[in-house]
């Protein structure tokens, strides 16, 4: 009597990367130096108070000073897994 081999097919778990997340706008955004380093920065916030804007434009002027690859992300409130 001989055994038939067959072939199982596995499931990958799914990584859970890339995490989703909703975002209202794209505040920012320069992907144009991503093929020179192969990374790219991503910030996040709230629209609640303009001193964001204006750490986000800081965050902005110095990724286009050293010519890194961001995007910059309004988003509508901070996922409660992040602050209490």
């Amino acid at each position: 009597m001989s055994r038939k081999k067959t072939k199982r097919k596995t499931q990958r778990k799914s990584s859970g990367f890339p995490i989703p997340f909703r975002y209202e706008n794209i505040y920012k955004q320069n992907h144009s130096f991503l093929s020179d380093h192969g990374f790219l920065i991503c910030s996040m916030f709230t629209k609640d108070s303009p001193l964001l804007f204006a750490l986000a434009d800081r965050l902005a002027g110095s990724c286009e000073r050293y010519e890194l690859p961001y995007s910059i992300y309004e988003i509508p409130k901070i996922h409660s897994s992040v602050h209490p």
